[in-house]
């Protein structure tokens, strides 16, 4: 009889107890990791990283066919993520009460988004997966509100002003400059005072962006490995929820899936 586990489960089983097989611990570089587990799966060979670079399995270290099927699924989720795409509409604030400093982390993190560029992301998207899996938990999103507090430089309120430039991508990108006019002694028109986070919660929001990414994937892969006949296991769909502050991002995302349904 087949085991059916949520996916979360099967990938940490895929990834800790086949993909990195205890003599294989060092596995490097995430590139280097799938580059290996590709030449398994072609020449039933994996790349060692000591000085014998070639090392041929027996069938006792061999790794499982489902847990191959893992890795594919994992690799062909990340060939099609569109970060743009998938994270329009979230919005890592969510659960905060509404305040002026969120301007500037809503900011920051549609300008991190924005500066990557899409090969870029599917990388990020495969290091992160895969490292989870290995781990055995999701990335961290708690993050409760810090104080807020002016914006000071040298003991006085700060001026700023937005500027808006290309990024590397090509990315139309906003960015805070100096809006004192220091030969004038005074603001720049359309300058403006502002507060900030006490604490930076960038991070933290960088780290919900991170979830909203992997509990997307969670999903793909459980759909696509559903569609694999699997020898041994049977996957379930993710058993860890949305959090609160993702639920109008995940009622977005089970809307856009009928509608492409």
């Amino acid at each position: 009889m087949k085991r059916r586990v949520p996916v979360e489960t099967f990938l940490e089983w895929a990834v800790r107890e086949e993909l990195v097989h205890e003599k294989r611990t060092n596995i490097g570089s995430l590139a280097s990791a799938w580059a290996r587990i590709d030449r398994y799966a072609t020449l039933g060979a994996m790349i060692d990283s000591g000085a014998n670079w070639l090392e041929h399995f027996d069938d006792r270290l061999a790794p499982d066919a489902d847990a191959m099927a893992a890795a594919s699924a994992m690799r062909a989720w990340c060939a099609g993520f569109d970060a743009h795409a998938a994270f329009a509409g979230l919005d890592p604030l969510a659960d905060w009460a509404a305040c002026d400093a969120m301007s500037d982390v809503r900011r920051v993190l549609a300008n991190r988004i924005g500066e990557r560029s899409p090969a870029q992301w599917r990388e990020h998207a495969a290091a992160l997966l895969w490292h989870c899996a290995y781990a055995g938990r999701a990335p961290e999103h708690d993050c409760p509100m810090p104080v807020r507090r002016m914006v000071s430089i040298g003991g006085k309120p700060a001026w700023f002003m937005i500027e808006k430039r290309k990024g590397a991508t090509g990315a139309v990108l906003e960015f805070e400059v100096d809006g004192y006019d220091k030969a004038k002694a005074r603001p720049r028109p359309g300058a403006y005072r502002k507060y900030e986070f006490a604490v930076s919660p960038v991070p933290a929001m960088l780290g919900r962006a991170d979830f909203a990414l992997w509990r997307m994937a969670m999903a793909g892969i459980a759909d696509a490995l559903g569609q694999v006949m699997m020898l041994r296991w049977e996957v379930a769909p993710p058993a860890t929820p949305w959090p609160a502050w993702a639920q109008g991002f995940a009622k977005a995302l089970a809307e856009k899936e009928k509608q492409a349904a």
